[in-house]
């Protein structure tokens, strides 16, 4: 069985702001609350990932989305990013 390799909080400065730009992009599958009765997009923090409409968290994310590598496949240049 393969292994998928994630990153663990806590978290870069540049992993969230990575990381709540791949959230805000709207062109991927956000990070979800796996809460029984929420299901909203998660948010970074250094601490890990937080709903913010109730307790969950979380803890991880892949590498492509805390690198920034994931602009790539969106088609968002360096430039459009800043």
């Amino acid at each position: 069985m393969a292994t998928i390799e994630v990153v663990r909080a806590p978290f870069t400065p540049g992993q969230v702001a990575s990381l709540n730009a791949y959230q805000a992009a709207g062109q991927f599958h956000p990070y979800t609350c796996g809460g029984a009765d929420c299901r909203g997009a998660l948010i970074a923090a250094e601490g890990g990932w937080h709903c913010p409409a109730c307790d969950h968290t979380q803890d991880w994310a892949h590498p492509a989305h805390a690198d920034g590598s994931w602009r790539r496949h969106a088609g968002i240049t360096a430039a459009a990013a800043s």
